[in-house]
């Protein structure tokens, strides 16, 4: 907490000391005023939609003054953990579909856009974390960012209405419309982290979203956890409606609910034998046959997307934070098997020793951590990416660089692995917000994340010939090719460590969340 502190402290001495502002005029909207940073232009807390409770979003009239575009806008209503470090905002509210601007200094044309979609469960975080700001990005990559936020938990995602997601929609068609008045190229590069991602992959197969961009890059995308069905969704909100004192469906009853009650009464909402890989995302997108056709690796599995070029990746040990926060003491081999046969009776202590080295640590939470990895993130990664690549070109990733200061808490397994989340502050080159100097190699690494990232989103693939940069080649189904991202090795290899473990793990346990649907 005492981190964080020092961090909210410094954005406020940031933000008194800024110099000057620059003033940028949208036709139909009127003058926004930012702020002229040390590497960019900042135009902080842009409304790009209004919304009142469990409604749609709606566009914004054209401001009578000019807009206030210097200070973030507060964060859409959640709790918001308070590790790790830089990513909460201190305000909360309702009123919160804001998008921020950074652009490189003096607004030049035809720039690169770049728009990223947080994750957090789709139940916290927001775009104007800190975590997520844009100087150094600006600098290092010279293409726009644009970072939003969207509604969470049940004010995004009540029954099927899947407002979150409208948000989004909203967010990118403001974005469309006004981003040339920034400098901004019409062609548009999405990259989200977790449930930014999986909103990614979802928007890749909606026609009113996809108009809006041209790739992709989903990181630490979970594209086996499931959707909630239609049913499931109304079962939420006839539970979350009595526990407000409300009739279902009585939006005005809704509306005048505390907000705080709510975020009580939601925590209190179940699903008794709902598939337990829901517990993860309990108020995520709800499968509509509307915006939400399938879950998501069905919709790349069945053909559903949009077929545009797309990075995927992951962190190296994505599974452990997970696993160790359920499961907080060791795990025996037969508590093992029982937790895997509930998740699926086919997944057995003896498949799973067809994958992993179960008797390579006592405690099972080890090996069932990697199972998780595989399953949720890497493995099924892989499996999108070969899919991608057969109508496209698809790029992968690992990144494999433990974060060397404890942005965890004490005794967090995290600070000895490679976490889900970790390389936000190396890809956003925002850990010196925290007062962190990382070595020399770690540096170099963040600077080459960010032109990897923009390369893509100038040419359509992270390197080309003669850049500074180890060389990175598309991924297909016969060669493999993954970059590994790490501050003293960063490297390409043609087969992944995992590749013939990947296979068997799409052969006998399969990535669809429900294999007879």
């Amino acid at each position: 907490m005492a981190l964080l502190a020092a961090v909210l402290l410094l954005e406020s001495l940031t933000h008194f000391a800024a110099a000057s502002t620059v003033t940028v005029n949208v036709p139909g909207l009127g003058d926004i005023v930012g702020v002229v940073r040390a590497n960019s232009n900042a135009f902080l807390g842009v409304k790009y939609a209004t919304a009142e409770r469990y409604e749609n979003p709606q566009p914004v009239s054209p401001w009578p003054n000019p807009y206030n575009a210097t200070a973030r806008g507060p964060a859409c209503y959640q709790r918001c953990p308070a590790i790790p470090a830089l990513v909460c905002q201190d305000e909360i509210s309702e009123d919160c579909l804001f998008l921020n601007i950074f652009t490189p200094l003096g607004n030049p044309s035809g720039t690169c856009v770049m728009v990223f979609f947080h994750g957090g469960n789709f139940q916290s975080y927001s775009g104007g974390s800190l975590l997520f700001d844009g100087d150094a990005f600006v600098k290092e990559g010279g293409c726009i960012l644009v970072t939003i936020n969207y509604r969470l938990s049940s004010f995004g995602f009540l029954g099927s209405r899947n407002l979150g997601l409208r948000d989004q929609i909203a967010a990118l068609e403001w974005i469309n419309n006004y981003i040339s008045y920034f400098g901004g190229s019409s062609k548009i590069t999405l990259f989200g982290q977790s449930a930014g991602s999986q909103s990614i992959g979802l928007l890749m197969s909606i026609p009113s979203a996809y108009q809006y961009f041209d790739q992709a890059i989903l990181g630490s995308c979970p594209f086996t956890l499931p959707f909630r069905t239609a049913a499931e969704g109304d079962s939420q909100e006839t539970q979350l409606a009595t526990l407000m004192g409300c009739a279902k469906g009585n939006l005005t009853c809704y509306q005048e609910a505390d907000p705080e009650d709510i975020l009580t009464f939601q925590d209190q909402v179940s699903l008794p034998g709902a598939n337990y890989l829901l517990s993860f995302q309990f108020w995520g997108p709800v499968i509509d046959g509307d915006l939400v056709q399938d879950h998501l690796y069905n919709i790349f599995d069945r053909g559903l997307h949009k077929k545009m070029r797309t990075i995927i990746g992951t962190v190296q040990d994505e599974g452990v934070g997970y696993i160790f926060s359920i499961f907080t003491s060791p795990l025996s081999s037969a508590e093992l098997e029982s937790f895997l046969t509930s998740l699926n009776p086919l997944l057995t202590l003896d498949l799973l020793g067809l994958f992993y080295d179960i008797n390579a640590n006592a405690d099972k939470r080890f090996v069932l951590s990697e199972y998780t990895t595989d399953y949720l993130f890497n493995c099924v990664g892989q499996s999108v990416s070969a899919i991608v690549a057969e109508d496209s070109r698809a790029f992968n990733y690992i990144f494999d660089q433990v974060f060397p200061f404890n942005i965890w808490g004490d005794g967090n397994i995290c600070n000895n692995f490679t976490c889900h989340g970790e390389e936000l502050p190396t890809l956003f080159g925002t850990y010196p917000l925290a007062n962190i100097t990382l070595p020399p190699d770690q540096q170099e690494l963040s600077v080459d994340m960010i032109k990897y990232w923009t390369n893509f989103a100038k040419y359509g693939k992270p390197y080309r010939r003669r850049m500074d940069l180890v060389k990175w080649s598309r991924y297909s189904f016969w060669v493999d090719r993954i970059l590994i991202l790490n501050g003293a090795n960063t490297r390409q290899i043609s087969s992944a460590p995992n590749s013939v473990r990947c296979l068997l793990l799409e052969l006998f346990v399969g990535f669809n969340p429900y294999p007879t649907s």
